[in-house]
């Protein structure tokens, strides 16, 4: 019998192409995408719509309008919309985003039929009673004085309004005066105006003829989704340095980041990489220095979060106080490494076997694929970006990615928060 050596690594061949399965638009009389998965035995229907925060009437309407859809119909109150949810054993979930909202329900394939007929009543006969409306804004009362205490959120939301100003969609920061001012009349307008217009229904799973019949039927009120209002122009403010004490807390948390250009851009899988590679996974270079040789903090991260004007490129921590100036330093100390020396070979081997396993694992999964699509769909993009990834993990090289540093991430350009 031929003993297994487990110091010998398994031998692995390279791939050269990636497949994977995407949303495709069904000839119909509504905007409508199927991604198809045989093997998965759950039905997800996405209704995926227009209406944000840059055309809502009021700041916090596009959010509170989404929420309400689950409040009342024309035939149920909102305890009977979640009995029936429950009885079903279904989920219904209210995603809120900057430019999109989307009402998601997950069930299974048994249970479609009277599910699919809830999830329409929903988005066409919402009633968007007034005491549920006063119920959720003493929520959202509650939910802004938890989050004025934590540290990370108002460092994250001061960077936006610092490289934005404090009153453009992307930045604003709710306050308590602005929630009580919202009125039946802004959420039943934009309802009106934005939600019902613009949308798209997407669904997922083993997508038979019949499923698609019961959905076509159950939403059969939809029309071809109306273009939004365009993005307005960014307003991108100077790079500023604000320290926000907090003498009370222990830890300080730490927002050094910039606005960088839209997924349209040729340089955004490059610089995404570029990104990983110094913050983005456990063996990056942030997590290597200022985690696990200084020891100044358990987690740091850097990531870029795509939006339909820009993409936001952010480090993010949190510190012990007293060691807040030195992680700011070892943090513009490894972006300088990445402009100053070409990354070795071998760290970028390392860093291609992870993001490749990475990107192959998620594409597989058709939930993360749906986010995917959303995001490229409003950006008017399709999987062609995924290929572009694949291929450029593959190919760019350590001369790329120092140059990439140089181009976009000069240290004078970073807008720097420190909250506590």
């Amino acid at each position: 019998m031929t003993t297994l050596d487990r110091t010998i690594p398994p031998a692995y061949k390279p791939m050269d192409k990636v497949t994977f399965a995407w949303p495709n638009a069904v000839a119909a009389d509504m905007p409508l995408f199927v991604l198809q998965k045989n093997d998965l035995e759950l039905i997800h229907v996405t209704v995926l719509t227009g209406a944000s925060r840059h055309n809502e009437p009021h700041h916090g309407v596009a959010q509170m309008t989404g929420k309400m859809l689950l409040e009342g119909t024309t035939h149920k109150d909102t305890k009977q919309i979640a009995d029936y949810i429950d009885y079903y054993g279904a989920h219904i979930h209210i995603t809120h985003r900057p430019d999109y909202n989307s009402i998601e329900l997950t069930t299974l394939p048994r249970y479609l039929g009277p599910m699919v007929e809830l999830l329409a009543e929903l988005l066409s006969a919402s009633t968007f009673p007034e005491e549920q409306i006063a119920h959720l804004q003493k929520i959202k009362i509650q939910e802004l004085k938890v989050e004025n205490e934590q540290n990370h959120l108002l460092a994250y939301t001061h960077f936006k309004q610092m490289v934005l100003g404090p009153q453009h969609a992307y930045s604003y920061r709710l306050s308590e005066d602005e929630v009580m001012e919202i009125t039946r009349t802004h959420l039943w307008d934009h309802y009106q105006q934005y939600w019902l217009p613009s949308c798209e229904i997407i669904v997922s799973g083993n997508i038979t003829a019949q499923v698609l019949a019961l959905v076509q039927g159950s939403f059969a009120f939809v029309k071809p989704a109306q273009a939004t209002p365009p993005v307005p122009t960014l307003p991108i403010q100077p790079p500023k340095k604000v320290h926000i004490p907090k003498p009370d807390s222990l830890q300080s948390a730490i927002c050094i980041g910039k606005v960088l250009f839209p997924q349209t851009h040729p340089d955004y899988a490059a610089m995404y990489v570029v990104t990983v590679l110094l913050g983005g996974y456990f063996g990056s270079r942030l997590m290597a220095n200022i985690r696990e040789e200084k020891g100044y903090t358990y987690h740091i991260e850097a990531t870029l979060v795509p939006l339909q004007a820009a993409t936001y490129f952010i480090i993010t921590t949190e510190v012990m106080q007293q060691f807040s100036a030195q992680a700011c330093q070892e943090i513009y100390h490894e972006i300088a490494l990445l402009q100053n020396e070409e990354v070795s070979q071998a760290e970028l081997d390392k860093l291609k076997n992870y993001m490749i396993g990475d990107l192959l694992t998620n594409l597989y999964d058709p939930f993360y694929v749906i986010d995917r699509f959303k995001e490229a769909h409003l950006h008017q993009l399709d999987q062609t970006i995924y290929h572009q990834l694949f291929d450029t993990i593959r190919n760019i090289t350590p001369a790329d990615i120092q140059r990439l540093a140089q181009q976009h991430l000069a240290l004078d350009s970073f807008t720097e928060v420190c909250v506590g």
